[in-house]
């Protein structure tokens, strides 16, 4: 499960460069007041902004973009790793197993279904009891 809590630092960042709002508006082709709701942490600018933005002031991501919190460990990918070496170590189940693919009719070798949907099943339920 992840938290984030995203925010910017596109006005303090924009004031130490110089850069006034309506600049950034021109060059980003926005309306002003979109730059002013990303300044105050409204709203987000999406990806092509935000590299724009990056370009412009001269940082790195880093430096304008924030994730105030980090991903909260819940023990997916241990309890994951626990299964999957319980099904290829002491299940012995192989890890690759070879099939006809029903649109080509050819044989094809994939990683064994078995394994995956349990897995995948095995990550489900985790979520749903841990968040």
């Amino acid at each position: 499960m992840i938290n984030n809590k995203v925010r910017n630092r596109i006005k303090e960042v924009a004031k130490l460069k110089g850069v006034n709002n309506k600049l950034i508006a021109v060059l980003l082709d926005v309306h002003h007041t979109t730059v002013s709701q990303w300044m105050n942490n409204v709203y987000q600018p999406n990806n092509e902004h935000t590299n724009k933005l990056i370009e412009l002031l001269e940082v790195g991501y880093h430096d304008l973009i924030i994730n105030e919190e980090s991903p909260v460990d819940t023990g997916l990918g241990k309890v994951l790793q626990n299964e999957f070496d319980n099904l290829t170590k002491t299940k012995n189940l192989p890890l690759k197993v070879t099939i006809v693919n029903k649109k080509t009719g050819k044989e094809v070798t994939v990683y064994n279904p078995e394994i995956v949907k349990v897995l995948e099943d095995l990550g489900k339920e985790h979520k749903k009891r841990n968040g």
